[in-house]
């Protein structure tokens, strides 16, 4: 399995091909974010994120018009990222894998 930790929305086509290509299974699992809290959480994480708000409203525009038909699972931000929260995540990763 491999786990792609970044913005899909820009290169979809090309990871999509990718796997398609090695029959490797392929899903998406998208962040149900919204903009307030997306920009928080860049602060929290980061000393440079002036750097990342520059070229936020880009980001966020191509995040919020990527098309969600090819998302197989959408990761409701709100769950407790506690041992019953990951716990209830991987067991939704693990059914998506066996779909496939």
């Amino acid at each position: 399995m491999i786990i792609l930790d970044k913005s899909i929305d820009r290169d979809y086509e090309v990871i999509a091909n990718i796997a398609k290509e090695k029959n490797y299974p392929f899903f998406v699992i998208r962040l149900e974010l919204a903009k307030d809290m997306t920009i928080e959480r860049i602060k929290n994480r980061s000393n440079d994120f002036e750097n990342y708000l520059k070229h936020f409203n880009k980001w966020y525009s191509d995040y919020q018009n990527f098309d969600v038909s090819v998302c197989s699972y959408f990761l409701d931000t709100t769950l407790p990222f506690d041992e019953t929260g990951l716990e209830d995540i991987s067991q939704k990763i693990e059914l998506l894998l066996n779909k496939n």
